[in-house]
């Protein structure tokens, strides 16, 4: 799990450092698992699949965008779908609201004008659900159709308050070896 929150930091920190305006954007990690899938997906292995992913919202142009690795070969049964999810909760399940691709790789974006015309949602709506951890990604496979490995999509800090956090984690290794 330590080598996916890394992988995540380094994605998110990439995507800050790109062509970002940043009153606009905002920035978005998902650590996928099978301890947050709902209901508890049979697991038959010893290693669980998992993955993880970045996301990014660009409120000046209501785009959404997402980029996600899935270790599939883990996976008990074959991928039978990807969703986002929303608007729930952790633990807690919810309607579709963008279809992603099946795969290891899962890269693409979708506006949400289009979301909220075939959710029902309004822009508004979907931007507030998603800026405050309400979706989530779900990977199904034929053996766990309800969800094999699920990652709530949580709001990462702005790239000053990750320049910030970056710091912070170097001051604390720094002051660890010094003991």
């Amino acid at each position: 799990m330590m080598k996916s929150a890394i992988a995540v930091l380094a994605m998110v920190t990439l995507m800050a450092a790109g062509s970002v305006s940043e009153a606009a954007v905002k920035l978005f990690s998902a650590d996928i698992n099978t301890e947050q899938a709902t209901p508890e997906p049979v697991i038959d292995t010893p290693l669980p699949a998992f993955g993880a992913g970045v996301f990014k919202l660009d409120e000046s142009t209501n785009e959404f965008s997402w980029d996600i690795l899935v270790v599939d070969f883990l996976l008990q049964a074959g991928e039978t779908a990807s969703m986002i999810h929303g608007p729930a909760a952790a633990g807690i399940n919810a309607g579709v609201l963008i279809t992603l691709g099946i795969g290891q790789t899962k890269i693409g974006s979708a506006n949400l004008a289009d979301v909220a015309t075939a959710t029902g949602f309004t822009v508004e709506q979907l931007v507030e659900q998603v800026t405050t951890d309400q979706w989530y990604v779900n990977v199904h496979t034929s053996k766990n159709p309800s969800g094999e490995i699920r990652g709530q999509i949580k709001f990462f800090p702005e790239p000053t308050a990750l320049g910030l956090c970056g710091l912070a984690g170097v001051g604390v290794l720094a002051r660890r070896r010094r003991r």
